[in-house]
């Protein structure tokens, strides 16, 4: 199997996961079979193991950090201003280190 179609493969596991994940996060929470601060504990795994999966991979982990910025935006009506603003800072702020990082990586090589 080509890296692409494995790659590609694995993008749309991970999408559907996270759909069903969330999916399921939010039903319980909704029902209040969890509580509130579960939620966010969960919330907080998930954006911990987000982030360090974009660290790990650096061209698929930027791509995937612009598409995570651009969907942000396009669901901003469907979530309340907490949720946006960690599901829309955070991946901004994710890109800002990862070019200072890219820059201060790339000035000392030289």
């Amino acid at each position: 199997m080509s890296d692409f179609k494995q790659g590609l493969i694995e993008a749309i596991v991970g999408i559907v996961g996270a759909i069903v994940f969330s999916s399921i996060l939010n039903s319980l929470a909704q029902d209040k079979t969890i509580s509130h601060d579960y939620f966010w504990v969960f919330t907080a795994i998930g954006l911990a193991s987000t982030i360090s999966t974009i660290f790990v991979f650096k061209t698929a982990g930027f791509l995937f950090n612009i598409g995570w910025i651009i969907g942000a935006w396009l669901l901003k009506d469907a979530m309340d201003t907490g949720t946006f603003f960690v599901f829309f800072i955070a991946p901004i702020a994710i890109l800002l280190l990862r070019i200072f990082v890219l820059i201060r990586n790339s000035s000392s090589a030289t």
